[in-house]
């Protein structure tokens, strides 16, 4: 409702009513790592934390309790994300793998290490069967996450090299993502 803010402070989360100025919940994140990375689910029930150590803490934000932690990145998070299902989220870490994580269980479903370049950003479709990976190296991938055990597939959509192509291909990003889906889709 554009009226709550999670507000991170080195090893805290709060979670603010801006309206009613006043404090809704309170998380002490565990551990000496800083925080560096936070995301709300789309229902703001949830909120994942990541830090500079490479954990990843789950909480409710109803009740302020960790609900679980996950493990897997050698190096700080950089960036999470909720897919729009509330179930799954993304992370992003300096160990330069992308990771798709089951909230509910803690399972890492996938494990992207093998990227062309170093992931530098990720935002997916509103239906969350798509993700758009902008790398290093310029480029923009479409991926679908794969839930249910379908194997990420990869398609190239624009490697721009200068500002003018980077226009260009902004303007003409529309056909690129409807050519990749029917891509995709095809098989």
């Amino acid at each position: 409702d554009g009226n709550r803010v999670l507000v991170t402070a080195r090893h805290q989360l709060n979670l603010w009513d801006l309206s009613a100025e006043k404090l809704l919940a309170s998380c002490a994140v565990e551990g000496d790592a800083l925080l560096s990375a936070v995301a709300v689910s789309s229902d703001d029930q949830l909120a994942v934390c990541g830090n500079e150590a490479g954990s990843i803490q789950l909480w409710n934000l109803a009740n302020s309790q960790v609900q679980r932690v996950f493990a897997g990145h050698r190096g700080g998070v950089t960036e999470l994300f909720f897919l729009p299902d509330g179930e799954h989220f993304i992370s992003l870490g300096k160990d330069q793998t992308l990771r798709l994580w089951e909230a509910g269980t803690g399972r890492c479903l996938r494990t992207v290490s093998d990227y062309p370049a170093q992931i530098l950003a990720v935002a997916p479709s509103p239906d969350g069967r798509e993700l758009a990976i902008a790398a290093e190296d310029g480029s923009i991938r479409l991926w679908q996450p794969g839930l249910g055990g379908i194997a990420l597939a990869p398609y190239l959509l624009c490697r721009p090299k200068s500002a003018v192509e980077m226009i260009q291909a902004e303007q003409s990003f529309d056909q690129l993502l409807a050519s990749a889906r029917a891509a995709l889709q095809s098989g």
